[in-house]
């Protein structure tokens, strides 16, 4: 990376440290500093536990030479970084600028979709039809929802993963468990986030997010989630101005329920 561009983004970094201390959001510090929300996560974390120094420490990415294939180290880093919860949705631009940033190495977003899929985290595209049944589809088509008009329809997929964990966990034989939703545009642009179960919090937060990702109204069907006893959260659904940007559908999947 040259010089001039590797101080840029430790200014940028120094930045985003500064805007989270004033309490300014994690999204408002993206949009101003052009990090990923990965970087300014960490970034964040690293000056809470070291200060200023920790935000200067030498890079765990690529020598000069080696090309951008990751090393196995920092494919264990990145692991752990994927598989935890996170107050954001990956998409494979995110992963991609946080592969950059963090550790030196560029990949296309192409490779970084490929990454994430080898991972167990993205798949598809998803078609209705792939996770519901006939009967659930014939359902939904009685109820008019999937062509109510200015409103787009987005998918979900909410199911469990089973990964093993990278070495860096201290367990070699220890596996990851855990839930994986995926939030899929009409053009098949898939956002995703895992977390040890799907709280109540956790999709509130994830509906919040992909409301700010999109500047039109949304039907998102959900497939793979009983949403029948999510009380806080269907009254913040039908709380204004919600209720109007965001309806979501829950549907039986092809396979099982998690209970949120």
């Amino acid at each position: 990376m040259p010089a001039n561009t590797k101080t840029d983004l430790n200014s940028q970094k120094v930045l985003a440290v500064k805007l989270r201390l004033k309490g300014v959001t994690v999204e408002e510090t993206v949009k101003q500093t052009k990090l990923s929300a990965p970087t300014v996560i960490k970034c964040h974390k690293l000056f809470l536990t070291g200060g200023w120094q920790a935000l200067n420490e030498p890079s765990h990415g690529r020598k000069k030479g080696q090309g951008t294939k990751l090393s196995q180290d920092v494919l264990q880093q990145l692991i752990c970084q994927l598989f935890m919860e996170q107050p954001f949705l990956w998409s494979r631009q995110s992963l991609a600028s946080y592969i950059k940033e963090q550790f030196e190495c560029s990949v296309s977003e192409r490779a970084a979709s490929h990454l994430a899929n080898d991972l167990g985290l993205l798949s598809g595209p998803y078609k209705l039809s792939d996770l519901v049944n006939i009967n659930g589809r014939k359902a939904l088509k009685r109820s008019g929802v999937l062509e109510q008009t200015g409103k787009r329809v987005y998918l979900g997929y909410c199911h469990s993963v089973n990964r093993f964990a990278p070495s860096s966990l201290n367990d070699q034989d220890k596996k990851y468990q855990g839930v994986l939703l995926i939030l899929q545009s009409p053009k098949n642009k898939q956002l995703w986030s895992v977390c040890e179960w799907p709280s109540e919090a956790w999709l509130k937060r994830c509906f919040e997010i992909l409301l700010a990702e999109v500047n039109h109204n949304i039907v998102l069907i959900v497939v793979g989630l009983d949403l029948t006893r999510v009380h806080s959260l269907n009254q913040w659904l039908l709380s204004e101005p919600i209720k109007n940007r965001l309806q979501v559908v829950a549907v039986p999947s092809k396979h099982s329920c998690l209970p949120a």
